[in-house]
């Protein structure tokens, strides 16, 4: 019976919050914004953490609205950091869709990166390690070293952690020929 009741509850709130943000509209003061101004914006500073969500949803809405798959995956990063951690995978799926939906291998690897930043987060190393592979995938096709030496380092440090620990080092060797300079 309780349980039943709990349910209920549970699918008002999850109604009310889903329409919240379905009917989401970008404020006029931001509407003739364009990405750049959002980007040049958020800080990712714990401060005014508001205004910036504001910002990243008026960015999200307009890229939406454009079909603007690389600029959706850059507005669904933002609310990643600025959102609750109840939030964080289903923006990060979302923005693994968009990401996808263009031909940029870069950003693609960037953005498993980022899915594999949130479930280390998490302590789900398994899964963040499968999302780095995945990065290391697309970002070896790129010509990034910068990227391709940071998912590189992650690998490392997760390999390390569970345990494969000659991998670990090997990676680690050629991440430091990388950054040393």
């Amino acid at each position: 019976m309780i349980n039943k009741y709990l349910i209920i509850v549970w699918l008002c709130l999850y109604q009310y919050a889903y329409t919240q943000q379905k009917n989401f509209a970008i404020p006029d003061s931001l509407s003739a914004k364009d990405y750049e101004y959002f980007n040049e914006n958020i800080h990712y500073k714990d401060e005014d953490n508001s205004k910036e969500l504001l910002y990243a949803q008026s960015w999200l809405i307009k890229a939406k609205k454009e079909r603007n798959f690389s600029q959706m995956a850059m507005a669904y990063k933002v609310l990643i950091y600025k959102s609750d951690i109840k939030l964080q995978l289903k923006y990060v799926d979302s923005m693994v869709i968009a990401a996808r939906q263009t031909a940029n291998l870069e950003l693609i690897g960037s953005v498993y990166m980022t899915k594999g930043i949130i479930h280390y987060d998490r302590k789900e190393y398994k899964k963040a390690l499968n999302n780095y592979l995945i990065a290391d995938e697309y970002l070896s096709k790129t010509n990034s070293q910068y990227l391709t030496y940071k998912v590189k380092y992650v690998i490392a440090q997760i390999k390390f952690y569970l345990g494969f620990y000659d991998e670990a080092i090997a990676l680690f060797k050629e991440c430091i020929s990388y950054f040393k300079y």
